[in-house]
């Protein structure tokens, strides 16, 4: 998937809304980035690598069930892992004293990441691709 993801970056406005999040991920995480070597804060930025683990868990839950899973049972999956998503972040960030700035760049990374994951798994699910 992070293939995919980055890919865009190639022709980040070629296909609409779907390539201008992962662009937009991609300016936040390098923004992020340069903000938090500049400033040399903790370590703790990395921790929200754990959101694009879990996006990473979920992408391969819906590819072991790829094609079982369809119409509207999808659904509450995808609504669970967003909301998952959106808790973490916002405690990662609230933990991240003295690089909220980095953290919150950082943190728009993971969350394009993460609807990029949930598109994907959307697909994997129904074993609907494009």
């Amino acid at each position: 998937m992070p293939v995919w993801y980055f890919s865009t970056i190639k022709h980040p406005f070629s296909a609409g809304v779907l390539s201008e999040i992962p662009f937009l991920g991609m300016l936040s995480l390098l923004a992020g980035s340069i903000i938090g070597i500049v400033r040399r804060r903790r370590l703790q930025l990395l921790l929200l690598l754990v959101s694009v683990a879990v996006s990473e868990t979920y992408v391969a839950i819906a590819g072991m069930l790829r094609g079982q899973v369809r119409g509207g049972a999808s659904v509450a999956p995808l609504c669970i892992f967003l909301g998952l998503q959106v808790c973490l972040l916002g405690l990662l960030i609230y933990r991240s004293k003295g690089a909220r700035l980095a953290a919150t760049a950082l943190a728009l990374f993971c969350l394009t990441y993460a609807l990029f994951a949930a598109f994907v798994a959307g697909m994997a699910f129904a074993d609907d691709w494009l």
